[in-house]
């Protein structure tokens, strides 16, 4: 079976052309979702029980630049007066559709965030994710187990050190 890479929708009577995200784009989009805009999310969802730590939040920049990634995956098919393909945004950032305004180009990454990443968050990948997180978590407490033993080992017991302090 040939995997989807892009998807056409119908949004305000437009025919936007929704694709696939490459597998780097993917990644860093992946990961700047999860670091800025869901960490307690998911914390709740793997039963995390940390103390209460702020979300990191994306700067003007980053957000402009997540933005900017997310809509260069989605075009709009004109079927008049030429038939063309153009992209939701010209290079400088300003919309290209002349009839969309900021808030089509917010629906718009929702839609593609939703089309790119849905696959991400099955029941299936968020326990595959949830199993890995308990392996590390229980190699973490190991790790540190192993470190406080072997610390105490180094420290001098009371009867070492009333020796050595009589030697005095």
């Amino acid at each position: 079976m040939k995997r989807e890479t892009e998807k056409i929708i119908d949004y305000k009577g437009k025919s936007i052309r929704l694709k696939k995200f490459t597998p780097l784009d993917g990644g860093y989009i992946t990961q700047m979702i999860l670091s800025s805009l869901m960490p307690e999310v998911l914390e709740t969802a793997l039963k995390l029980n940390r103390p209460f730590q702020p979300s990191r939040k994306m700067s003007k920049d980053e957000y402009i630049e997540f933005m900017t990634d997310c809509l260069n995956y989605v075009t709009y098919l004109q079927e008049s007066p030429v038939k063309a393909e153009i992209p939701v945004l010209n290079d400088n950032g300003s919309l290209r559709i002349d009839d969309f305004g900021f808030e089509d180009t917010f629906m718009l990454m929702i839609e593609i965030l939703g089309y790119n990443m849905l696959g991400f968050f099955s029941q299936e990948n968020i326990q595959s994710l949830v199993g890995m997180m308990m392996n590390f978590t229980k190699a973490l407490k190991s790790s540190q187990s192993q470190m406080e033993q072997q610390e105490a080992a180094e420290q001098p017991k009371d009867s070492e050190r009333k020796s050595w302090l009589s030697m005095k």
